[in-house]
């Protein structure tokens, strides 16, 4: 199984994304303990706001697939996903 990198872009409507706030990260929480998010979490500067994934999945439409469930999603929170494989050199997770 290989790792990818997702990387959410925010919408400008921190209230919609407040809203969701709880949701999303239970959802979250559930594929981490499942084991299929090895990492995640905001970025912290809000000139950019998003948010970035480590996924193990067997492809990139794996990896959305899995992702498809969010509430950030779901609920057009997110307004660019982009997903790319990574291959590590060094990690805790091999």
């Amino acid at each position: 199984m290989a790792l990818y990198s997702v990387r959410y872009a925010y919408g400008a409507d921190l209230e919609k994304r407040l809203s969701f706030r709880a949701e999303h990260r239970t959802f979250l929480k559930t594929l981490y303990e499942q084991g299929i998010i090895l990492a995640c979490g905001p970025f912290t500067d809000d000139a950019d706001p998003g948010g970035q994934l480590l996924i193990r999945a067997d492809s990139a439409a794996t990896a959305l697939e899995l992702l498809g469930g969010d509430p950030y999603l779901a609920n057009q929170v997110v307004d660019e996903v982009e997903v790319r494989e990574w291959t590590t050199v060094y990690s805790l997770w091999d």
